[in-house]
């Protein structure tokens, strides 16, 4: 991994003015969240679409403006620069998930007096670490796609998945011509459902290790096949 890439996208990132007013704002909606005793994690949902907005980013911007081939003409190698950057906005999009958290917490404890548990960081802290898979997605069609046309797949992937399981249930439980195939297999719906979640994982209420190690280790995947493309990928000089 090359640490200069590294740094430097960690530092593009929260030196960046909108980034800088987005974190305050989140921070400022978890404090009163925290505050009012609402259901700890609450406000990640707002955090994720900020998350996506970072994620979609790691490579097309470069493609984009046509700086990536000077970037890739130094001795630098392309999956280092891959995961460098992958890293960089992990941790970027770790520090909006993980500011607000801890004002979440200390509103809980000191304004609306709730003893301290692990339970107030489990939430925040899962939803931050489902972006290992969502980000390494996102860098494997960047790898692919134009500019912001992996966020299109990425929606659209999840929403066909999410919406499979229950087209899936219906046609199984009905009275359509395919329905006793599918009721006969119900593996093909379990295969469904479990696609989904490895793919795109429900944040737990709480830490659990096998969970973690599903997330780390489907994001480990993504990333492979990243760079294996991307290492292949023309670098157009223009706009992509």
């Amino acid at each position: 991994m090359s640490g200069v890439v590294f740094l430097e996208t960690v530092r593009r990132h929260v030196t960046n003015v909108a980034y800088l007013i987005a974190l305050l704002i989140f921070a400022i909606f978890a404090c009163l969240a925290g505050g009012m005793g609402a259901a700890s994690g609450m406000w990640t949902a707002v955090v994720n679409l900020a998350g996506v907005v970072l994620a979609c980013q790691l490579i097309g911007p470069e493609f984009s403006s046509g700086t990536l081939q000077l970037v890739l003409a130094k001795p630098v190698n392309r999956s280092s620069y891959l995961v460098a950057r992958y890293c960089g906005v992990l941790v970027a999009i770790a520090i909006l998930f993980v500011v607000p958290m801890l004002f979440d917490v200390a509103a809980r404890v000191l304004v609306h007096e709730e003893h301290f548990s692990t339970t107030m960081l489990a939430a925040p802290l899962n939803a931050a670490a489902t972006f290992i898979v969502a980000a390494a997605l996102f860098a494997l069609f960047g790898s692919m796609t134009r500019s912001y046309l992996n966020v299109a797949i990425y929606f659209i992937i999840e929403t066909v998945l999410y919406a499979a399981e229950p087209v899936l249930r219906t046609i199984e439980n009905g009275k359509f011509a395919i329905s006793p195939f599918f009721k006969a297999h119900p593996g093909i719906r379990a295969g469904v459902m479990k696609v989904t979640q490895n793919v795109f994982p429900q944040v737990s209420a709480s830490f659990e290790w096998r969970w973690m190690v599903m997330v780390i280790s489907n994001g480990a995947i993504a990333l492979l096949l990243a760079c294996l493309i991307f290492r292949g990928r023309e670098v157009p000089y223009g706009a992509d």
